[in-house]
């Protein structure tokens, strides 16, 4: 399976967030680890400069689109039973000369603390990392994206750039990429759709199925394999039966663009050419 190059989250030198209560800001609401109290808060932190953006929550969702120019804004949701308690659960964030930080590190349920950040688009690097199992969904970017989730959902659309996507155990669906793409999980199954370059795209899952959809003028070198069931191709790429196990492998077009290995051990592979 492909390495995931998000790097270890590192202390860093940070200062509590300034939280501004919304309107309507705290609520009765039932959640996924009984929390029955919703606080939402936001705030905006100056990028002067930064290229890159560290997201970490130890448990909730993180959601990343485009914002504008000089501001990173984040809306944050924390849940608790009580209103106290979750205007306890304190989100930290340090910005300076290349990286602007934002992250919670408390241990409690998986939808304790949440982010829904709007980012300028000259912030070419994303870490996002939400290690409680809650999803991961970045839209409208490029750069260099690492994402990664304990246990939820990676859902991406509209991206360009160097991709790299983990989860424990749940889907990854990457939409409309334009360069690399490297995805692994635990158990769920991957779906990627776009143009797929660079010098390797990697995708690997222990037991869910691979759907793979690229241009019928790609060029790429291919190999697909799966250890328990079926594999099938739409660019005429013979497929080899051994026991249990199927694979297929060879190039379409050039294979000049770069490689693709797909490989499950217990779901379907399949490489479609788009329409």
């Amino acid at each position: 399976m492909p390495t995931h190059p998000f790097p270890k989250r590192r202390a860093s030198r940070t200062t509590p967030l300034l939280l501004l209560l919304l309107a309507g800001g705290s609520l009765a609401c039932g959640s996924g680890t009984g929390a029955h109290a919703v606080v939402q808060t936001s705030t905006d932190i100056p990028v002067n400069g930064a290229t890159q953006l560290s997201l970490f929550t130890a448990g909730g969702q993180i959601s990343v689109g485009p914002g504008p120019e000089g501001t990173v804004h984040i809306d944050i949701t924390r849940r608790a039973l009580t209103e106290d308690q979750a205007r306890a659960l304190i989100v930290t964030t340090s910005q300076s000369a290349d990286k602007v930080i934002a992250e919670w590190t408390g241990a409690a349920g998986d939808d304790s603390v949440s982010f829904s950040v709007q980012a300028p688009l000259t912030m070419l690097g994303l870490e996002a990392a939400a290690d409680g199992g809650g999803d991961v969904t970045v839209h409208d970017r490029s750069g260099v994206l690492r994402l990664r989730t304990g246990a939820g959902r990676v859902t991406t659309d509209n991206t360009t750039g160097d991709l790299s996507a983990i989860s424990g155990g749940g889907p990854i669906q990457v939409a409309r990429h334009t360069g690399k793409v490297e995805a692994t999980t635990g158990a769920g199954s991957i779906t990627i759709a776009g143009t797929l370059t660079g010098l390797s795209s990697a995708l690997a899952t222990g037991g869910g199925n691979i759907d793979v959809t690229v241009p019928g003028d790609s060029n790429l070198v291919i190999s697909a394999e799966t250890e328990h069931g079926l594999a099938s191709n739409d660019f005429g790429l013979p497929v080899v039966t051994s026991q249990a196990r199927q694979s297929f492998q060879g190039s379409i077009g050039s294979g000049a663009e770069g490689t693709l290995s797909l490989q499950t051990l217990g779901g379907e592979v399949a490489l479609h050419q788009s329409r």
